[in-house]
């Protein structure tokens, strides 16, 4: 079997090669990053820096494509296979992302060297945007609540449970019980009430780090 550390370096390479057009390659990097949710460390990213040698914002994309929900997974690895692309498209509209793939899947055919063109052309977007609209940075808050809206819904459903046998707040395990359904995730309006329930639990040390990692990650 692998050590972790040459898996997540092989994933670094499949990611660095881009080749969303072929089955294989994306089969392959599925596998790794199936197989990499189940290996990573309880390290800190800073921690990780350190011992693989990789900047932390790389670090930290990996692990939150590693937790992605199958469907979401694959969509990605089919449409663009791009950590770039699947980051900043958090600071563009659905409207903006869609209208940009299409457009590059129009253009680019290539099986090889394409998804740095969909960098290029979504970091031209955001600048123009930026230069037409008082343009805001996706907030903190916002992106982990993409984090978690990407996340299995086994989650939730294991969290509701736990919940209920803390006899933790009902609102919260109502809520827990919603996002845990197909095609269904946290809305801005729940967003404050669903942050502050999930930092608490943090606080209290309710959340196994080990069970609950993802978003130990995601909130740390």
């Amino acid at each position: 079997m692998k050590s972790f550390e040459k898996l997540y370096l092989e994933t670094v390479d499949l990611f660095e090669e881009g080749l969303f057009r072929d089955s294989v390659w994306k089969n392959s990097l599925q596998s790794n990053l199936e197989t990499l949710k189940t290996m990573w460390p309880t390290s800190d990213y800073l921690e990780l820096s350190e011992i693989l040698k990789d900047n932390l914002w790389r670090i930290e994309q990996i692990f939150l494509w590693s937790y992605l929900d199958k469907e979401t997974l694959e969509i990605n690895l089919n449409e663009h296979s791009s950590l770039n692309f699947y980051y900043l498209s958090q600071m563009i509209t659905e409207e903006v992302s869609e209208d940009l793939l299409k457009r590059f899947h129009q253009t680019n055919t290539r099986k090889t060297d394409t998804n740095h063109i969909l960098t290029e052309m979504t970091l031209r977007k955001i600048e123009d945007v930026s230069k037409k609209t008082s343009f805001k940075k996706t907030s903190k808050d916002e992106k982990r609540i993409s984090s978690c809206n990407n996340l299995e819904k086994e989650i939730w459903l294991e969290l509701m449970k736990d919940c209920i046998v803390w006899e933790y707040e009902q609102d919260f395990i109502q809520l827990l019980e919603k996002i845990s359904k197909p095609r269904t995730k946290i809305t801005k309006k729940d967003t404050p009430y669903f942050i502050s329930q999930i930092e608490d639990l943090l606080s209290r040390k309710y959340l196994d780090s080990f069970k609950y990692e993802s978003l130990h990650r995601i909130f740390s």
